[in-house]
C-alpha cells in the first residue's frame, strides 16, 4: 500500500489512466484515489465470457502469480479488508467466473471515475459486469479503425491472414491444441495455393510458430490487407470486417465467440476440421462490398466508424480533466 502511494506521489499526477480492470490496475487506481488523483479507464480490446485458465499457467508463470498475490495484498490494505477474504473474492471472480457485484468486494470503490469505451454497446456491459453507471462512460471509438485510412500502418498481404491471440500465453488454451491447429492451417493454405500471413499479437510467444513449414509472413506492427481473414474473437477480427466479408471464425473447445463477432463471419468451423478449412479457402468468393457495408453497420454501435479518431478523442478528454 505505502509503496504504491509513494511511487505515484513522485510524479505529481493529475490523471491516472489504466487500460483494464485487472488486479494490478485496481491497486494503482486505489492508490491514486488516496492521493486525490483522477482515475480513467480506456477500453483495450474485447471483453469475453469467462474462460477457465489452464493449470499449467500457475506452474509456468509462478512469478506472475506471486506478483498478483502482492497486488491483492495491496488492494486489501487500501480498502481496509482482510487479505484472505480479498484473495478468496478474487479467486471467485477470475478463476470461477463470479460477477464481482456478487462478492463482498466494494466494487464501487475499486472502479475508476470515468470509462472511455469504443461504442455505446459497452456502456451496458460495464454497468452489468463492473457496476459502473451509464453516466460515468464516454464513447471515444475504436483506435484500430482509424489506421485503415493510413497506408503506412497497413501492408498488402494477398491471400490468407491469421489473426493471432494470446490464448496460450494467457493460459486460456493448451499449447498443443494451438500448435496442431496452426500446422493444419499452414497445410490448408499450401493445398489451396494461398499465401499465409500471420498477424502477431505484441505479446505473441514466437516459439509457438517455429513449427510451421512453408512460405509464411509474420507481421507485428502493420495490419495486413488480405483477401480472407481467419481468427477467433479478437478485436482485429472486427477490424477485418471493414476490409472484406471473407472472415472464417475458428472455434476452440470451451471458447465462446461473442455474438457480434459471429454475425460478421462468412464461415465458421471447429479447429480440427482441416479438410473443411481447405475447402473454404479453395472456394473463397470475391469480396462483396454490399456485405461489407452491412457488417460495418452491425459493428457501428460497438466499435464506432472509420471517421472517429479514438486516440485524439482520448487525448482531448484527458487534457480537459473532466473527471
Amino acid at each position: 500500500r505505502c509503496a504504491l502511494i509513494m511511487l505515484l506521489s513522485r510524479y505529481n499526477l493529475k490523471v491516472l489512466t489504466v487500460m483494464a480492470q485487472r488486479i494490478p490496475d485496481t491497486a494503482f487506481v486505489l492508490a491514486a484515489k488516496e492521493l486525490g488523483v483522477h482515475t480513467v479507464m480506456y477500453q483495450h480490446g474485447l471483453y469475453i465470457p469467462f474462460i477457465k485458465r489452464e493449470n499449467s499457467l500457475f506452474v509456468n508463470q509462478i512469478r506472475k502469480v506471486f506478483r498478483f498475490i502482492c497486488y491483492i495484498n495491496a488492494v486489501s490494505a487500501l480498502i481496509n479488508k482482510n487479505f484472505f477474504i480479498t484473495l478468496f473474492n478474487y479467486i471467485q471472480v477470475f478463476l470461477s467466473g463470479k460477477n464481482i457485484k456478487n462478492t463482498t468486494l466494494p466494487y464501487g470503490k475499486l472502479n475508476v471515475e470515468r470509462v472511455l469505451v469504443y461504442g455505446n454497446y459497452w456502456k451496458q456491459y460495464h454497468k452489468d459486469v463492473f457496476g459502473y453507471c451509464i453516466e460515468q462512460q464516454n464513447v471515444v471509438g475504436y483506435p484500430e479503425l482509424k489506421s485503415l485510412t493510413n497506408d503506412k500502418e497497413n501492408i498488402a498481404a494477398p491471400g490468407v491472414c491469421y489473426i493471432a491471440q494470446t490464448l496460450v500465453e494467457d493460459g486460456r488454451l493448451d499449447r498443443e491444441i494451438l500448435i496442431d491447429f496452426l500446422e493444419r492451417l499452414a497445410l490448408s493454405c499450401e493445398n489451396s495455393k494461398q499465401a499465409l500471413t500471420i498477424k502477431l499479437h505484441p505479446r505473441s510467444d514466437l516459439e509457438i510458430y517455429k513449427c510451421l513449414q512453408g512460405d509464411i509472413v509474420f507481421e507485428m506492427a502493420r495490419f495486413p490487407i488480405s483477401d480472407i481473414y481467419i481468427g477467433h474473437y479478437s478485436s482485429l477480427v472486427a477490424k477485418a470486417a471493414f476490409v472484406t466479408n471473407n472472415i472464417l471464425l475458428i472455434d476452440f473447445p470451451g471458447h465462446n465467440i461473442p455474438e457480434y463477432i459471429k454475425s460478421i463471419a462468412s464461415d465458421r468451423l471447429f479447429y480440427n476440421e482441416v479438410d473443411k478449412i481447405t475447402d473454404v479457402l479453395s472456394s473463397k468468393q470475391a469480396k462483396d462490398d454490399a456485405v461489407v457495408e452491412k457488417n460495418k453497420a452491425k459493428l457501428e454501435g460497438i466499435f464506432g466508424g472509420l471517421n472517429q479518431d479514438s486516440v485524439l478523442n482520448v487525448a482531448t478528454y484527458l487534457k480537459s480533466y473532466k473527471c
